[in-house]
């Protein structure tokens, strides 16, 4: 009998560790279909704007600063993310 009573705490267990699981997992989709593409994609414009605007602005501080970050090279988001 001891051994029966171990096993359904067990799989209590394993069942609530389930459902907490799959809470997070629900979460987490909601949180991606509340993404905005267009919006981010529009404040990134506005970002690159600005600071093309300051490198225009003041061409020897501009060299500096982009000598100082180094080459930049963009890296393609890995599949699903």
């Amino acid at each position: 009998m001891p051994a029966l009573v171990a096993a359904l705490q067990q799989r209590e267990q394993r069942r609530q560790q389930a459902r907490t699981e799959l809470a997070a997992l629900d979460r987490m989709c909601r949180q991606s279909t509340d993404f905005d593409a267009h919006r981010a994609l529009g404040g990134l414009r506005e970002h690159l704007t600005d600071w093309q605007g300051m490198l225009h602005q003041d061409a020897p501080h501009a060299r500096q600063a982009l000598k100082a970050l180094g080459r930049l090279s963009p890296k393609p988001a890995a599949p699903g993310t």
